[in-house]
């Protein structure tokens, strides 16, 4: 069940990320000193989050000419490091989430929430917060209750209008399915509406009617069946 679940929010990274992109591994020796050099002759001021393109533009540019290395990972995380500017946090977060970095999403996430004070007033896309959320590698995976502050988060975006009826009904569904309920992951499921998850529910549904054509499957089995049926997707 716990794989089944995970894999149902890896079928849905396509709604917040809409093209693939490849993540370079490490920055060059030359462009990691430019930088360094760059930081250093700044002393302690901070630089404004306007120049910072700039920034990493000309210094780059000496190194690489055209390099797209801005992209990088790397250099947006440096550039956090040295300035502790808070308005690249959120970029921070996004990017993180783009490239399936989900513990680093998770870190500045939460430092992003500390510094607005409250998940309600992240300019975030709400269903971006939750699918992070989901990726905590904190969470207990043999724990029921251990995405309960998830799912009050979830009421409160739903309470203000940042979710509509049929994200809340994904995710009660996903919370049945969390606790082995498949009877009330079907009903709420069968409720949406929002052509965002019908490839999902046609998914789910293949998957059990499948189970319930074969005869005395064990339980384990339905779990597989939707897991798989979701790889395919």
């Amino acid at each position: 069940m716990i794989l089944c679940f995970w894999l149902v929010i890896l079928f849905l990274d396509g709604a917040f990320s809409s093209k693939d992109v490849s993540v370079q591994e490490t920055i060059s020796s030359s462009t990691s000193a430019s930088l360094q050099a760059l930081a250093e002759a700044s002393g302690t001021s901070l630089a404004p989050v306007s120049q910072v393109a700039t920034m990493v533009s000309g210094v780059i540019h000496q190194s690489l000419g055209n390099s797209q290395i801005f992209q990088d990972l790397n250099v947006l995380e440096y550039l956090y490091t040295k300035n502790k500017n808070s308005d690249l946090l959120q970029p921070l977060v996004e990017k993180f989430l783009q490239y399936y970095q989900f513990d680093k999403a998770n870190q500045y996430l939460a430092l992003l929430v500390q510094n607005e004070g409250d998940y309600l007033s992240l300019k975030i896309d709400p269903r971006q917060v939750i699918y992070t959320r989901f990726h905590d590698s904190t969470i207990d995976l043999n724990s029921s209750n251990s995405l309960d502050s998830t799912f009050i988060l979830i009421q409160n975006y739903r309470s203000r209008d940042m979710l509509t009826q049929d994200d809340e009904l994904f995710y009660k569904g996903l919370k049945s399915l969390w606790i082995y309920d498949y009877t009330g992951a079907s009903i709420a499921f069968s409720k949406i509406t929002d052509p965002r998850y019908q490839d999902f529910k046609s998914s789910y549904d293949s998957a059990l009617s499948t189970f319930v054509k074969i005869t005395n499957p064990p339980s384990y089995y339905r779990d597989a069946l939707i897991s798989l049926t979701l790889l395919k997707n």
